[in-house]
């Protein structure tokens, strides 16, 4: 769940910067500088969002696929002492 979130987010900024020269021309792109490069925000935002949506597809995916283990019919431990056993109900009171 958490992945389809963050791919929301990083969808709303992609386009935001894809729309940030058309909204406001003349106005300094979104960039970031890497030594020599010059990556728009809004290439790496999109890149980010199908990273994080494959990778939400793939959580889908394997969730589907993965089945439960049958539990054993008995869980519970057998006490040999019956001063520990609760599964009875209690001695009627002697004292009435």
């Amino acid at each position: 769940m958490l992945n389809l979130i963050l791919a929301g987010v990083w969808l709303g900024l992609a386009l935001l910067a894809f729309a940030q020269p058309h909204l406001n021309p003349g106005g300094q792109e979104w960039v970031i500088p890497v030594f020599d490069w010059v990556i728009p925000v809004s290439w790496a935002a999109l890149a980010f969002f199908a990273y994080n949506l494959i990778r939400w597809a793939a959580s889908q995916r394997h969730q589907s696929t993965t089945k439960p283990r049958p539990r054993p019919a008995e869980t519970r431990i057998k006490s040999s002492d019956p001063q520990w056993d609760f599964s009875s109900q209690p001695p009627a009171d002697e004292s009435k």
